[in-house]
């Protein structure tokens, strides 16, 4: 058997195990797609505690504060901006702006988010705690779909959708389409208690898990990671505890440069081996296997030569076509515009690109990196 032989054959695999994944995370997705958000009377709603940590967001604090505003709340509820060391003014710009909300802005004792969190969880007055970020845009009913969700379900810990806005560049469309993906990847992981996704954007618990759980301990030190590490931590130890609201995402602004948006990913990827289940690092495998070879498979056929034109073309739509169904699909479920097809394909080639080069050498470097720090630690 020759190395085309093998290489078709390793691409027929992967391609196969893809397209089930996709299909496994499409039907698992739906058990916490149960129609609209649950009724009950706004008047027997608890209060909450909205955490807003932040580090030099001045230039979309002001955007997240007029959302804030526009928030449907019938009970009481406050907003804690806890300030992660900021050093462009934001704490001066929320106090001359957010009047009008109940709101207060504490000083995060230690950098670091999760720091953030733990100051702002100890001086909240409400035992259900959401929270979200300092450069989102919130829909007017988001906070009311959570704890009404949060009551009616019973849940301890929940999570829901976070989107990108678009801006008409290749980089941005890119993430737009990814946001989608990788919210009904989370919403299987919820769903099936098989992988713990959240987004630290939309989230929410009730505050005696953090004394419960202590999910942050022994990771605290790790720059990213506080949805997961409470995702996973409640996954463990609560796993009928955990929900999903699909029907009240955030909105965040994409990443505009290449160098922040692997700075970005480089920060997720750090967390992944510290969190991933056995059959997440199967996912793992499955997709970045098949970005892999998406890029380097053609690159590969074509120096060789002896390979159709036609053959390299069908390995490469063969992947496309599958992530369109995917994602439109995606895109139905959480009643999100689809930006059509010319959009879909332009964004898909940077998708290629990007997990095909990028993404398999930074989790290959978070992988190596954590194993060597368990080698070495004392």
């Amino acid at each position: 058997m020759g190395v085309v032989a093998i290489a078709y054959g390793i691409w027929g695999i992967l391609f196969i195990s893809y397209c089930a994944l996709l299909a496994y995370i499409a039907l698992a997705a739906r058990r916490v797609h149960n129609g609209d958000a649950p009724s009950k009377r706004v008047q027997d709603l608890p209060s909450a505690s909205l955490l807003i940590p932040f580090h030099n967001e001045a230039k979309h604090v002001l955007a997240t504060v007029e959302s804030l505003k526009r928030l449907r709340m019938p009970v009481a509820w406050e907003v804690l901006f806890i300030d992660d060391h900021s050093t462009d003014g934001t704490r001066e710009l929320l106090h001359r702006k957010a009047k009008g909300l109940p709101y207060r802005v504490l000083q995060s004792p230690k950098r670091g988010k999760k720091h953030a969190l733990l100051h702002g969880v100890r001086h909240a007055r409400y035992d259900l705690i959401v929270a979200t970020d300092a450069d989102v845009q919130l829909e007017r009913d988001w906070l009311v779909k959570i704890v009404t969700s949060h009551v009616k379900e019973q849940w301890v810990f929940g999570t829901g959708p976070v989107f990108t806005e678009r801006t008409g560049s290749w980089l941005c469309d890119f993430q737009y389409l990814e946001y989608l993906g990788l919210s009904l990847l989370t919403a299987a992981g919820i769903a099936t208690g098989r992988w713990a996704l959240a987004n630290g954007a939309n989230m929410a618990w009730k505050r005696s898990l953090i004394d419960a759980l202590k999910p942050w301990d022994d990771n605290i030190d790790i720059p990213t990671g506080d949805d997961v590490f409470l995702a996973r931590a409640v996954q463990r130890h609560i796993p009928d505890g955990t929900g999903y609201w699909w029907h009240a995402p955030v909105y965040t602004h994409a990443v505009e440069s290449l160098k922040s948006l692997v700075a970005q990913r480089s920060r997720w990827a750090s967390k992944l081996p510290l969190v991933s289940t056995r059959a997440f690092t199967i996912v793992l495998f499955i997709i970045g296997g098949i970005h892999w070879c998406c890029v380097w498979l053609p690159i590969y056929f074509f120096l060789v030569g002896g390979v159709p034109i036609w053959a390299i073309a069908a390995l490469i739509l063969s992947k496309a076509f599958a992530d369109y169904g995917y994602l439109r699909h995606s895109a139905r479920f959480f009643h999100q515009r689809w930006p059509g097809a010319a959009v879909f394909f332009r964004a898909w080639l940077v998708n290629a690109l990007f997990h095909g080069v990028i993404s398999p050498m930074l989790y290959f470097w978070s992988y190596v990196h954590i194993y060597r720090t368990r080698v070495t630690s004392p």
